[in-house]
């Protein structure tokens, strides 16, 4: 298992966390908090989380960490209510 500072660069291609992967899974990640910060509602609030579990879900991948990041996905996936 590695942790997330010592990915090697081969598994953070394969995982999409180098390049042009990467900034393309950053980039919905920051466009979904500019939508939240505007405006917060149950629904954006999803939508960020689910951006984020897309770059969690690379992590994972990359480093093997997953019981620890998967519970912290969880627990804020289902904390939202997305009836606001």
């Amino acid at each position: 298992m590695e942790t997330a500072r010592k990915i090697r660069r081969d598994r953070a291609i394969w995982a999409g966390l180098y390049g042009a992967q990467l900034r393309l899974k950053l980039s919905v990640v920051s466009y979904w908090r500019r939508k939240w910060n505007l405006k917060v509602t149950g629904k954006l609030f999803k939508k960020l989380l689910d951006a984020i579990n897309t770059v969690l879900d690379s992590l994972i991948a990359a480093t093997g960490l997953d019981e620890g990041l998967k519970e912290l996905k969880d627990i804020l996936s289902n904390s939202v209510d997305e009836e606001d």
